[in-house]
């Protein structure tokens, strides 16, 4: 069996101070740093000022700017001034009426007549001849006049016609059907915009 002796002096610890020379080397490194870091502080300093009298300098320039505009702007501008106001309220008033009307949904007409017109090129019956039509409200409403062979024929062609997709939401006002003198084949007829007395 063999024994290892751990208290030989290479397995010892070395426990000798630092060396003058490795006191010395490790001084000049710090000292070496040091005047390093305050040559890189002052270069910064130096930059930093440069830049500071530079925008000093257009700060300058820029206030000497701003005078001569103030010296050469009007001393008095409020006829302008009340020129651009009352456009603003012109303006501002456009915008209420555009806004109200929005608001009220209320276009008009936006899809035409040409439905309805061919609605009424479609629903034709032979003992009911149109003499005027007329589509009133935006199309919401129809004015009728023509002649008939038979009286019960004008119901049964407004009612083909509420059919036809242009005329589902149009109003219809009050019939008249009367005799004419004059024709004794047929009838007079009329239909009224709705809320029309006449």
């Amino acid at each position: 069996m063999q024994q290892v002796n751990l208290y030989l002096p290479e397995f010892r610890p070395n426990k000798d101070p630092l060396r003058a020379s490795q006191l010395a080397l490790l001084s000049g490194v710090v000292v070496v740093l040091l005047v390093l870091y305050s040559l890189y502080g002052n270069y910064q300093n130096t930059q930093l000022q440069t830049q500071v009298s530079i925008l000093q300098n257009d700060i300058q320039t820029v206030d000497a700017e701003v005078a001569v505009l103030r010296s050469k702007m009007p001393k008095d501008n409020s006829s302008a001034m009340e020129r651009e106001n009352t456009h603003l309220e012109k303006e501002i008033e456009k915008r209420r009426l555009l806004q109200a009307l929005l608001q009220d949904k209320n276009l008009g007409n936006t899809a035409g007549f040409s439905t309805q017109l061919e609605g009424l090129a479609r629903q034709r019956l032979g003992t009911v001849s149109l003499d005027t039509f007329s589509l009133l409200d935006g199309g919401r409403s129809l004015e009728l006049s023509g002649w008939l062979r038979k009286a019960d024929q004008l119901p049964l062609y407004l009612q083909n016609l509420r059919q036809e997709t242009g005329f589902e939401q149009v109003r219809f006002g009050v019939m008249n059907i009367e005799r004419d003198p004059s024709r004794t084949d047929a009838m007079r007829f009329q239909l009224n915009q709705p809320g029309d007395d006449s």
